[in-house]
């Protein structure tokens, strides 16, 4: 395999421990989640996200942050409570 070079800017980076605590619906590959947390700062407590593939690279991406799976079957009154709730489109 080739090697890789990246000039680009690590997007985890950007995910402060400081800040709204924030929530993902139709979470995708993150790229809305990581553009709210690069500009308000905070952190992402958790996210839903059905997709299989989209799951394995937010496994990689978030390691820490819990997926909540199918948001129909989320129990909402027992998941932590957000500041900022982000959602992907189309969903």
């Amino acid at each position: 395999m080739p090697e890789r070079h990246s000039t680009g800017v690590d997007p985890l980076r950007f995910v402060a421990t400081e800040g709204p605590v924030i929530g993902s619906l139709c979470t995708g590959l993150a790229g809305l989640d990581l553009g709210v947390a690069a500009v308000l700062g905070g952190r992402i407590a958790w996210y839903s996200e059905v997709d299989p593939h989209a799951g394995r690279i937010l496994a990689a991406r978030l390691p820490d942050v819990a997926n909540l799976g199918d948001l129909r079957a989320v129990d909402f009154a027992s998941v932590a409570p957000v500041e900022v709730l982000t959602a992907g489109f189309p969903c």
